[in-house]
């Protein structure tokens, strides 16, 4: 999905890497143990965001929240004078309570949050 988005946009994708992404069985023991959490150990923890307008941001899904991963990202990061969206892969949305977390985050940092968006609506 990040990699549609950045063709339609004409843009970069620059991944958030964690040690706990694995795929498989594995995987899916972390991310169940992960989920809700809003701490993560990256190594993409903070880019120079100064030349990006609009910034995406995109998460799998685990019990209706984004991955870890993405706050630690969002803690991380300057967004000042940056419109945010956040999106998902699935056809399903995040509990409302993460994304109004995930909203104050991108304020406290500068940024303006502008929407949330998941698959069936990545075109718009």
């Amino acid at each position: 999905m990040a990699r549609k988005i950045a063709e339609i946009k004409q843009a970069h994708v620059i991944p958030i890497q964690s040690e706990r992404g694995n795929i498989g069985f594995k995987g899916m023991l972390e991310a169940v143990t992960d989920a809700r959490k809003t701490t993560a150990e990256i190594s993409t923890s903070k880019i120079d965001l100064s030349q990006y307008d609009i910034i995406y941001i995109g998460s799998p899904i685990g019990l209706y929240s984004p991955a870890p991963q993405v706050f630690e990202f969002a803690k991380n990061n300057n967004f000042t004078g940056k419109k945010v969206m956040l999106f998902n892969s699935m056809n399903s949305k995040f509990e409302q309570k993460y994304i109004d977390d995930f909203t104050n985050i991108i304020e406290q940092n500068g940024g303006t949050f502008v929407k949330h968006i998941y698959s069936s609506s990545v075109e718009e």
